[in-house]
């Protein structure tokens, strides 16, 4: 007959086991991943912002500026009507004073360049210094969507100095 007879101690793990044990790692593994997490997070918002910004202000085909009112090329302090289009719509125009013009590159212009309104309504500098000017026509303000639709740009060809 076998008698088994208790213990007199206990069995306790080792020290060196205790603290190689992979669950004691634990808070130092979560403190790691929440960093490695925190930095693929941040880098996931930086993707998300581009990738919105890009769907904000989709490419697209550019408009048309037509000459609706006078003739190119333009004499000093002459006028022209210009009006942006964009597909079968007109974007901006004499009929429709709210876009955004530029003439190189300065909204509204300036008088070593000529002026436009907000109309499409651009007046030559009266001292004719320049041969050419680059307009642009937008509908939505620069730095808001000007760079996306609808928008297009002409080169007016004003009387020579």
């Amino acid at each position: 007959m076998l008698v088994f007879a208790p213990r007199a101690e206990p069995r306790r793990p080792k020290a060196a086991s205790i603290r190689t044990h992979p669950l004691l790692h634990y808070g130092a593994m979560m403190t790691s991943l929440r960093s490695q997490w925190t930095r693929w997070l941040r880098v996931g918002l930086v993707a998300a912002a581009v990738a919105w910004s890009a769907a904000a202000c989709m490419l697209c085909d550019d408009g048309f500026i037509r000459l609706v009112e006078g003739a190119e090329p333009i004499p000093p302090g002459g006028q022209v009507s210009l009006q942006l289009e964009w597909g079968d719509e007109i974007q901006t125009g004499p009929g429709r004073c709210d876009g955004h013009w530029t003439v190189n590159g300065v909204e509204g212009g300036d008088p070593s360049v000529g002026t436009i309104d907000g109309c499409g309504r651009y007046t030559a500098p009266a001292q004719g210094l320049v041969k050419t000017v680059q307009v642009e026509g937008a509908r939505y303000a620069p730095d808001t969507c000007a760079d996306c639709c609808p928008f297009a740009t002409r080169t007016l060809r004003l009387v020579a100095p």
